[in-house]
């Protein structure tokens, strides 16, 4: 598209010249002004991309005037063109910032290097001033970021903002889950999202998490590609820490400049702290709520879930039942062999338990060598998840058991089922009691098993 420039001279002669001279090198003069305030109103109505101004001129309003005015109402550049080289005109005129000071007489060089370095001064211009809307976006976008608490989260608002820092045409973000990358998003449509297509789109993302570094890629620079590169023209593609790869994606061909790589950077820098905020966030939680040495849920976590319930349980009739189970005789085992056997005797009760149970139920470490189930939605059949506990502590027994001592628990059951206004003091009471009655079951048995073999 040619450029559009603005004449506003008083002496028509050296305006038809310039005039002349810009038409002969392809550029549209939009109109010649002899009055200041005529230039202004000119303006604002054709938008010249460009004015050359004289300083003075016809009528109440100067050049230095009507500058003023044009470059605050609308922001285009302006060329001052005088034969005034006093200092305090010079000086009154730099304070309107021009694209440039010309004195006449001039040439038709100097005013094309003087034309061509106003265009190039005001796109370094509009760069900076769209780089600094940015930046300043990507500086809201981090606060805000802050506001999320789930992995899930962070990326939503990432692939929602992006757009506001760099421009692209679809995105794909590829998450690593441990052991391979795997696309969690994309927003490519049917036609760029075939097998071929995304399969090379993914080989791109593992290239890049390998490499750990941003890389740029352009349909010039990669002409040895087909598929990929007839779709796209441009690629920006960086890694997310170890998380995973973050690609845009435009149709136009080096469409992506330093400042998007840099601005990208910038916002999976953010990106990365606030995944590692929820990480750190979610282990801190994870330890809050359970044991250090089993990995089963302690007592604090125990007594949430039962505030919780006791809000249901006005709600609507809750079923719920309770096992409890004391370790026998750990005292003696960290007495005989050390208390890191005895620790790990408690792992491997807790993982007995944890493989005995439901996945919706929840193992509770007590206290020092006592678990605790918690069983929603259960009644008496919490007698068979007794059974079947007590079974693979057998089976463990018979068949795994490395120690030169066998690993033996009591298990008690209590649950509400038919209870009449029951409270949780009232189960954990039962419950306890069973479990005791069980344990003295055992010693008795033991002590009959014992003296039958005398």
């Amino acid at each position: 598209m040619k450029k559009k420039i603005l004449i506003v001279e008083d002496l028509l002669g050296i305006a038809q010249n310039i005039r002349k001279y810009l038409e002969h090198s392809g550029i549209d003069v939009s109109g010649i002004i002899s009055f200041g305030e005529d230039a202004v109103d000119f303006v604002e109505v054709s938008r010249p991309d460009l004015v050359l101004m004289d300083i003075d001129l016809a009528g109440d309003m100067d050049g230095i005037q009507a500058a003023e005015e044009i470059n605050e109402r609308f922001g285009i550049p302006i060329i001052f063109i005088t034969a005034t080289d006093s200092d305090v005109i010079i000086e009154k005129a730099s304070g309107v910032d021009p694209f440039g000071y010309i004195l006449k007489p001039f040439s038709e060089k100097e005013l094309r290097v003087s034309i061509e370095m106003a265009f190039y001064k005001e796109k370094i211009a509009k760069e900076r001033q769209l780089f600094t809307k940015r930046i300043e976006r990507l500086h809201e976008t981090a606060l805000d970021m802050n506001k999320c608490e789930t992995k899930e989260e962070i990326y939503d608002f990432v692939m929602k903002s992006v757009g506001d820092i760099v421009n692209f045409d679809c995105f794909s973000l590829y998450v690593h889950n441990g052991r391979q990358l795997v696309l969690e998003k994309s927003d490519q449509t049917e036609d760029t999202s075939c097998i071929d297509l995304r399969s090379q789109c993914m080989e791109l993302a593992e290239k890049t998490w390998k490499n750990s570094k941003v890389e740029l890629f352009n349909h010039s620079s990669e002409s040895g590609k087909t598929d990929l590169f007839s779709v796209f023209g441009s690629i920006i593609s960086a890694p997310v820490d170890q998380d995973g790869v973050l690609q845009l994606y435009s149709k136009d061909i080096e469409a992506f400049t330093q400042n998007d790589r840099r601005l990208l950077l910038l916002l999976i820098n953010h990106m990365v702290e606030s995944l590692n905020r929820v990480k750190l966030q979610a282990k801190l939680e994870m330890q809050a709520i359970h044991d250090p040495l089993t990995g089963v849920f302690n007592r604090f976590y125990f007594y949430k879930q039962l505030e919780n319930l006791s809000q249901k349980q006005e709600e609507s009739a809750l079923k719920i039942a309770f096992l409890m189970i004391d370790v026998n005789d750990l005292k003696i085992v960290n007495d005989k062999f050390g208390h890191q056997t005895g620790d790990e005797v408690l792992k491997i009760v807790a993982n007995i338990l944890n493989a005995g149970c439901r996945e919706e139920d929840i193992v509770i470490r007590y206290g020092g060598d006592e678990f605790l189930v918690l069983l929603l939605e259960t009644g008496e059949d919490v007698k068979l998840m007794k059974e079947r506990i007590m079974q693979r502590l057998k089976r463990w027994n018979d068949l795994e058991n490395p120690y030169s001592f066998p690993i033996t628990f009591a298990v008690g059951t209590a649950y509400s089922e038919g209870i009449e206004n029951w409270t949780f003091t009232d189960l954990l009471s039962a419950v306890d009691k069973d479990m005791y009655q069980h344990k003295k079951t055992q010693k008795e048995r033991k002590t009959n098993e014992h003296s039958l073999t005398e």
